[in-house]
This record gives C-alpha cells, sequence and structure tokens, in this order.
C-alpha cells in the first residue's frame, strides 16, 4: 500500500521541478530497503528464534516512518482537499508549493 500512495502524495504535493527527483528517491529507497532487509535476515539464519528477530528488526523503520509522520503534520494532498469541498485549505497548501513569483 505504501510504495502506491507514497509516490501518489508525493506527485500531489510536491512542485513539478521537483518531483521526478522525489518519486524516483522513493523508489530507490524501497528498493534499498529492501535489499537491506534481505542482508539482515541473512545475518539472522543462524541465530535461534531467527523469524523474530527478522521480522523485528525490518519492523523497526516501519514504526519509525509512522512516528515520523505523526510528528511532521504532512498536509492533505490538494486534490484531496478540493473532492472534500475545502478549497480554501487546498488553495493555502497549493500556495506553498507553488509560491508567487512576485
Amino acid at each position: 500500500m505504501a510504495s502506491m500512495t507514497s509516490p501518489l502524495y508525493i506527485s500531489e504535493a510536491s512542485s513539478a521541478k521537483v518531483r521526478g527527483a522525489l518519486v524516483s528517491t522513493n523508489g530507490f529507497f524501497i528498493t534499498g530497503g529492501q535489499f537491506l532487509s534481505y542482508l539482515i535476515n541473512l545475518a539472522f539464519t543462524k541465530v535461534p528464534g531467527t523469524w523474530r528477530w527478522m521480522l523485528g528488526v525490518v519492523g523497526l523503520p516501519a514504526i519509525l516512518q509512522f512516528v515520523l509522520m505523526l510528528m511532521l503534520l504532512l498536509p492533505e494532498s490538494p486534490r484531496w482537499l478540493y473532492r472534500k469541498g475545502r478549497e480554501e485549505e487546498a488553495n493555502a497548501i497549493l500556495r506553498k508549493i507553488y509560491p508567487s513569483e512576485g
């Protein structure tokens, strides 16, 4: 679910200048995280209670991400706000994303 919603949120809540780089970075981190989890699992293959350690260690980054997302208070997607009839909030977020040149 996160591999679908994260790029969607990034594409809706970022300016066109950095949108591609942010979505690509997200994909890189997902792939890198999968590779890192394989290496961690390999390190725990000979430990008693193997699957518990594997699950616990790779669950820590997910918990950290959840806590950071709550602390940073990410704004709602402007598209979602428009669909819910909250145009003024959507406009405020869009003004932050696309500041005027003057």
